[in-house]
């Protein structure tokens, strides 16, 4: 086909394709009375019953029609009564977005078959089929050529975000969660190769409408999207790409224009490799939205590309060999690319691995027979399968004594090891001996699912001075005994407030997560001492405490409540982070916080975050804690206000969270001492400090071998918001510190 003709068909198609019709209606429709994902039916039989009408036409039906007045006739009467039944459809309710869902219920099906009364898609299947197909000595390769660009036509015009309460061709929107990034895009049904997308803003409002700042650009690598958050939560089927921004938006209503068209955001990513731009969907957000309400005001969205070709599965990283000790895990992963999707299935020693379905596989714990096993994965996508090469595994002899990680205490003590230890030795109380005179250890249980706690029963509470605990016997799973250690005992902090989707967002739960003396949350409606949440929105899950003052934590301790057939606990290991400031400004996830630092906690009960792992559903706790030690991080990066788990989702189906107690352990941070400066002024040395840190002297020494500090005899004289001494200078060296 010469350049002139398809240039001039690409203009047809456009025009006919983006002006209102009746796709575009009853796929407005859909979307907003039964949402995107029923539209998307829809939406897709469009290319298919127009892609068959085109065929019809052009293998000769289109010929009767203009033969036949009498099937002229009835088509455009088909046609009108079409018309007339769409508008009775809509016409049901005041606005659209309020129409009776029952009623706008149209299947793939139904939607291919109404293309054959669409009058619209009549005259433009005709006319193609008479101005580029019939009569033409290459009409097999012209038919080639239309049919695809069409169908993509097709499938593409319906990308017009429209609220039907607003005829200006607009959508808002908004969220009651405004601490939540915003993201929109469009799914198809097949892999398609994405070349540009691009997102229209709608109306700019005074404020807000656009995006905060530069949004992200996600493709979904699954044909379907089975977690309905946001892209940037869920990168098992979303994959963030380096997308170029070719419109040069500023993401400032004052700079980038208003309304649409003048504000189109576009993205180009043909520079992104094939295997990371193709999909089965794309997506812009991973930001939030711009002002004080934060949303969105879109009118078109859409995706440019071909489609995707396919690809046969190859392999970029293969799994690496693993050295550990007896009692460890060892992890193997790859590295696969090639049309999706694709699936794995490992094997050890040519043996399929039950339920070893993912890129990565942890081995249970390793014995000494585990040494010498190799490790491979079998990957399959729908061109075949190919099998990686094997990693092999090493396992030597554990030879070194279990540790202590941390010992906290509340109305029990709590012993954590860095390993699992043996029962029978754990759970001696004659192997624990406490430094506070008059308190014994009465009893001892395995703490946690993985035989690295113990519970310590204790004659009496003990009082509020510093106390250690001395561990002594206790062996590993191998024979090792541990060398007589006294550790010291992490306190429980009094907190003030609870942090969590309730204290988030009140209009969820507004009862949940009562604070009582001990930490257990527990609102008064439920006895059992154990509360579950969720949340209307779907994305991370956080709980935590506040504090009145700066702590110096050491420990943070989760007990998680009842694990139920459709979760309970985070899905993979949550992230801790510490509150930095002495009021949380916007109660916001921590993640997306500046008050809130995550820090690198170690999680020492070595939870698997999977439910049949971690305990039985149906189970409360104590039989299932999450425990993070913190006291091996410097003390300026483990201070802070509070302190919150999170940054994940929940698991399962509802992604809900059910937790009993939260604890953190730790002592009131130490106070800092102010900085001194000193400063040359003519022929005096000038000292200051704030003046607002109260209750120090200013002392000196001649000398640091031996010193002898003295209190400065000048009084300290107020200037400014510094308290400065003013000193001559006496040709003697001297050294100055503040005391408190």
């Amino acid at each position: 086909m010469p350049p002139v003709e398809f240039t001039a068909l690409l203009a047809l198609a456009t025009a006919m394709s983006f002006s209102p019709g009746p796709n575009t209606t009853l796929s407005t429709a859909l979307a907003a009375n039964r949402g995107l994902r029923h539209a998307m039916r829809f939406v897709c039989a469009v290319p298919v019953g127009w892609s068959a009408l085109l065929l019809l036409c052009a293998g000769g039906l289109g010929a009767a029609v203009v033969a036949v007045p009498a099937l002229r006739w009835a088509i455009k009467a088909v046609g009108i009564a079409y018309l007339v039944w769409l508008a009775w459809k809509l016409s049901q309710s005041g606005q659209l977005g309020e129409a009776d869902a029952a009623r706008m219920d149209v299947g793939f099906w139904q939607g291919a078959a109404l293309q054959f009364v669409n009058i619209k898609a009549w005259l433009l299947s005709l006319t193609i089929v008479a101005g580029w197909i019939v009569g033409r000595e290459d009409s097999l390769q012209r038919l080639a050529v239309v049919l695809p660009v069409m169908a993509l036509f097709a499938l593409t015009s319906n990308g017009v975000v429209d609220n039907t309460a607003n005829a200006g061709g607009w959508d808002t929107f908004s969220s009651m969660r405004r601490d939540l990034t915003h993201f929109v895009g469009m799914l198809y049904p097949n892999a398609e190769l994405f070349n540009v997308v691009k997102v229209d803003l709608g109306i700019q409002f005074a404020d807000g409408g656009s995006w905060a700042s530069q949004p992200r650009v996600f493709i979904l690598k699954h044909q379907i999207d089975p977690f309905p958050g946001q892209p940037e939560l869920d990168p098992a089927n979303w994959r963030e790409v380096p997308a170029q921004m070719i419109s040069d938006s500023k993401f400032d209503p004052a700079g980038d224009g208003n309304p649409s068209p003048n504000t189109p955001i576009a993205f180009d990513l043909s520079a992104v490799p094939e295997a990371d731009r193709t999909g089965y969907g794309w997506a812009v957000g991973g930001a939030q939205g711009d002002n004080s309400q934060q949303f969105l005001s879109l009118t078109e969205t859409r995706g440019y590309g071909v489609a995707a070709t396919n690809r046969p599965v190859q392999i970029e990283a293969h799994p690496q060999n693993r050295v550990a000790l007896e009692g460890q895990e060892a992890g193997f992963s790859v590295i696969a690319t090639g049309t999706w999707p694709i699936t794995y299935q490992w094997l050890q020693n040519d043996i399929p691995i039950p339920d070893a379905t993912n890129a990565t596989y942890t081995t249970p714990p390793l014995t000494l027979g585990d040494t010498g096993s190799q490790f491979k994965v079998m990957v399959t996508n729908p061109e075949g399968s190919v099998t990686s090469n094997s990693g092999g595994l090493t396992v030597n002899t554990d030879t070194a004594p279990p540790e202590v990680a941390v010992i906290t205490v509340d109305t029990v003590i709590n012993v954590w090891f860095n390993e699992a230890v043996s029962s029978a030795s754990a759970t001696t109380p004659a192997n624990y001996t406490l430094s506070e005179a008059g308190v014994t250890i009465t009893g001892a249980t395995e703490l946690g699912t993985y035989g690295r706690g113990v519970a310590l029963e204790i004659s009496q509470p003990l009082s509020g001075n510093p106390a250690t605990l001395t561990v002594a016997n206790v062996q590993d799973l191998f024979g090792n005994t541990i060398v007589a250690t006294a550790v010291p005992i992490e306190r429980r902090l009094q907190p003030v407030n609870v942090v969590g989707f309730s204290y988030n967002s009140p209009a969820v739960r507004g009862d949940c997560f009562s604070l009582s003396n001990d930490d257990i949350v527990d609102p008064v409606n439920n006895a059992a001492g154990w509360d579950t949440w969720a949340s209307r929105d779907a994305g991370t899950r956080f709980a935590g405490m506040i504090y009145g003052s700066e702590n110096l934590f050491s420990a943070i301790k989760i007990d998680l409540g009842r694990q139920f057939g459709d979760g309970g606990s985070w899905a993979i290991q949550p992230k801790v982070y510490l509150l930095k400031n002495n009021v949380d400004t916007d109660r916001a996830r921590p993640e997306t916080d500046i008050n809130w630092m995550e820090v690198p906690a170690e999680l020492v009960s070595a939870s698997k975050f999977d439910q049949a792992l971690d305990g039985p559903v149906g189970v409360p706790s104590p039989n299932t804690p999450i425990v993070f030690k913190l006291d091996h991080l410097p003390e300026g990066q483990r201070i802070g206000y509070g302190w919150a788990v999170g940054g994940v989702p929940g698991d399962s189906t509802f992604m809900f969270v059910s937790l009993s107690e939260l604890r953190g352990y730790g002592v009131p941070a130490p106070s800092l001492e102010p900085p001194l400066e000193i400063a040359l002024s003519g022929n005096n040395i000038v000292i200051s400090w704030p003046a607002d840190a109260t209750g120090f002297v200013l002392k000196t020494t001649t000398s640091l071998t031996s010193p002898s500090w003295s209190t400065v005899s000048e009084t300290p004289q107020l200037v400014g918001d510094r308290l400065v001494v003013t000193l001559p200078i006496s040709g003697n060296s001297g050294y100055y510190r503040l005391e408190q």
